[in-house]
């Protein structure tokens, strides 16, 4: 059953990408799945339900934090009321919020800032290789990136063997190694 919830989250992240790289947009029902899948994930982990809930709610505090400060940010600087739906699609938002429930709050903070960052840069070394945007529209599509950079993520462990995404404290001794 593990292994099923794996491929299942793996089929619909790749479907994310699909979709948001070929429509600019995906379907609204994938964000649900994902959620729900990833809460399923944990479960199966064999993870407390109050520890779900609790690294959920960190990640869902930090994206809340982040968004409403970018709202405020636009709101101010451009008189924009809308600055989430101008600057950033809904379905990057979604996106965001699903995986909240996925991975445990430093793995997400450090996921989330290293994906804004390889998304970028891709977007700038496409742009500087051909001249123009290769996405369609002048919008990088964030969604599809940073879903592709999870299942490349989610891969990598399966190879390595060790696939727990619970791997805060890896990332805490990496650190305190520094």
């Amino acid at each position: 059953m593990f292994w099923i919830i794996i491929l299942i989250i793996c089929f619909l992240l790749l479907l994310i990408t699909y979709q948001d790289f070929k429509f600019r947009a995906v379907s609204w029902i994938i964000f649900p799945l994902l959620a729900f899948f990833s809460v399923y994930y944990n479960l199966i982990s064999e993870n407390p339900i109050t520890k779900i809930l609790k690294n959920s709610a960190l990640n869902l505090i930090f994206v809340g934090v982040q968004f409403l400060l970018f709202y405020l940010y636009f709101a101010l600087k451009d008189k924009i009321r809308s600055a989430l739906t101008k600057k950033i699609g809904l379905g990057d938002l979604f996106f965001i919020i699903a995986i909240c429930f996925l991975i445990p709050p430093l793995t997400f903070i450090v996921f989330y800032i290293l994906s804004l960052i390889l998304s970028l840069l891709l977007y700038g070394l496409t742009y500087f290789i051909f001249k123009q945007a290769i996405f369609t529209g002048k919008a990088i599509p964030l969604a599809g990136l940073q879903s592709f950079f999870l299942f490349i993520f989610i891969i990598t462990l399966v190879i390595l063997g060790n696939l727990n995404l619970n791997i805060d404290n890896f990332i805490l001794n990496k650190l305190l190694h520094l």
